[in-house]
């Protein structure tokens, strides 16, 4: 039964954190500062994969 239990919290507070960071993520997508800043920090993370490939192929 104890380990039941434990179980079952823990899948309850996973399932929470879950809905929490979609909860997050959503509001990440909506407003259009942070999507310009995502966009920013993509661009300058991976500058040199998409020049790599186009010489590659």
């Amino acid at each position: 039964l104890v380990v039941d239990w434990m179980d079952v919290v823990k899948g309850s507070k996973e399932k929470e954190g879950k809905v929490k960071t979609q909860i997050k993520l959503v509001r990440t997508w909506a407003s259009p500062k942070k999507r310009a800043r995502r966009k920013l920090l993509q661009s300058r993370a991976r500058p040199v994969e998409p020049s790599l490939k186009g010489v590659r192929s």
